[in-house]
């Protein structure tokens, strides 16, 4: 067993007991995997400093969780899947050490959140999974170094969002289950994008040889991984 996951559980087991037991346990975890349970907004001025990674999967964490991250001097991996954060939530993060983002299953997350995320200055990693985005302010990214950017099944999502995208470092780019149309595709170029080397759609974008042909001579080296939708898979 992980010693991280053997912490865990004796943490689970003082939480009544004795505080200062429980502060010198705290202060030596560095990861935290939280599954349908309810946190309190204080118990995070409860963490060591060692904390790297916070998971959370139906927690409903809110913007005032949030803030009472930001002092969590190395915190570099933070996944929040369903809850109520919103893009004012995301801000008190700003100018900390994050470098990996997943936002997942909320529609609280709008455009706001591309402003919001501009200032974490060390993200390379960003995940906006079902959410309320369309992608205007996405521009905002440019300054980022950004290797992998996924916004898949957020239905909102379309071709201006591509419009605006620019990345020096964008390497990977997942924009299945959005309205994200060929016409968006085709107008990607090396001058916005220059390092970016695989996108993921839904096979149902589709283009055809004429058309392939034009996104190669505009994007070389970048290649289109047509997906089947989950269920839709063939034989």
């Amino acid at each position: 067993m992980d010693a991280h996951v053997k912490r865990r559980r004796y943490v689970g087991q003082r939480l009544s007991g004795s505080s200062n037991i429980l502060r010198n346990e705290l202060d030596r975890i560095q990861i935290i995997h939280c599954l349908n349970c309810k946190v309190a907004p204080s118990f995070f001025q409860l963490m060591g400093l060692a904390i790297r990674e916070l998971r959370f999967t139906d927690c409903n964490i809110t913007d005032e969780h949030l803030a009472r991250m930001g002092w969590l001097s190395h915190l570099d991996n933070l996944s929040i899947g369903g809850g109520t954060v919103t893009a004012a939530g995301v801000a008190n993060l700003a100018g900390g050490t994050i470098k990996s983002l997943r936002l997942a299953y909320m529609t609280s997350i709008d455009d706001r959140i591309f402003e919001a995320v501009s200032k974490l200055t060390k993200l390379s990693q960003l995940l906006l999974m079902d959410t309320s985005v369309t992608g205007s302010g996405i521009g905002l990214l440019k300054e980022l170094p950004l290797a992998d950017l996924e916004v898949p099944e957020c239905s909102l999502f379309g071709d201006e969002g591509l419009d605006e995208l620019a990345n020096p470092s964008l390497s990977s780019l997942a924009v299945y289950g959005t309205r994200v149309t060929k016409k968006g595709l085709l107008a990607l170029n090396r001058q916005r994008l220059p390092k970016l080397q695989w996108i993921s759609v839904f096979a149902s974008v589709g283009m055809d040889p004429d058309e392939m042909a034009s996104f190669e001579a505009a994007m070389p080296g970048c290649f289109i991984d047509f997906v089947e939708p989950e269920g839709e898979e063939n034989d």
